[in-house]
């Protein structure tokens, strides 16, 4: 099957296991490193990878416009190099990055600023200078998840803090 599909064509891939298959294999967590050796990777538009860890640095991923990954560990420098590349990039469209823990999560406030406080999420606003884009990063703690989105000023509550 997969050799009838157009490589040129194909704009989004997503991967997720069967919910029959375990978290690990012979206690080792499953990653899914080989994605970037395809020869569509700098091409497609949306990945998705859940339930499978990527180790290769997440700098890799961002010039994919829609972009969900899964990886063991997020720091607050991961947070700061995606919150630069939505800032800066003209395609950046989302990012969504789940992990399993945190590293220096006690200077994720000092570093992002006051967050805006929601149901079981933190969300930090940035107003891209000139237009009507502010990029939402939300922390999802009950899903270990951080979230990069685009909104439209009118969007976002009128007490919220923007920076």
């Amino acid at each position: 099957m997969a050799r009838l599909i157009d490589m040129k064509q194909l704009r989004g891939i997503w991967i997720r296991k069967t919910t029959e298959y375990s978290d690990n294999e012979d206690g080792k967590h499953l990653t899914l490193d080989e994605i970037v050796e395809l020869d569509v990777f700098n091409h497609i538009q949306v990945l998705s990878i859940r339930d499978f860890k990527v180790t290769v640095p997440l700098e890799t991923f961002l010039h994919i416009p829609d972009l969900t990954v899964t990886i063991s560990t997020i720091t607050i420098e991961d947070v700061l190099l995606i919150k630069e590349n939505m800032m800066t990039s003209p395609t950046a469209k989302s990012r969504r990055v789940y992990y399993d823990s945190i590293k220096d999560a006690d200077t994720l406030h000092n570093t992002l600023g006051h967050a805006n406080p929601d149901f079981n999420e933190e969300s930090w606003y940035f107003k891209l200078p000139g237009l009507d884009q502010i990029l939402q990063i939300s922390w999802k703690w009950h899903d270990t998840c951080f979230s990069f989105t685009w909104n439209k000023t009118s969007c976002i509550y009128n007490n919220a803090v923007v920076y």
